[in-house]
């Protein structure tokens, strides 16, 4: 299942990077500590929010200071996780209240 999580996320990924106008999209996998690692001491990135489906979970990273962010997907087992996209800056809707349960 992890594997076709991957699969989807880059064929996403990959339509969306068409539309907006660059080439490629690149995805970066690894051992969860060491992804983990880099994330807090090259970036001081910490977790923001996290997210989970049914075989899946996501944790958006965050350094305050400098509005950088990563979106990590974490392997089911955790021994494997990828950072899907990376940016700066996060807009949070003033009215938008999260959500608990299912829709």
């Amino acid at each position: 299942m992890f594997k076709q999580t991957i699969l989807l996320a880059t064929l996403c990924l990959s339509s969306l990077s068409v539309f907006a106008g660059k080439e490629s999209m690149d995805i970066y996998c690894s051992s969860t500590e060491s992804i983990l690692n880099v994330l807090a001491t090259k970036y001081d990135e910490k977790p923001m929010m996290r997210l989970r489906g049914d075989d899946s979970k996501y944790v958006i990273y965050h350094n305050s200071t400098t509005g950088t962010w990563s979106l990590v997907h974490l392997g089911v087992t955790q021994s494997l996780s990828c950072v899907i996209a990376t940016g700066t800056g996060i807009d949070l809707p003033r009215t938008a209240k999260p959500q608990t349960g299912s829709v």
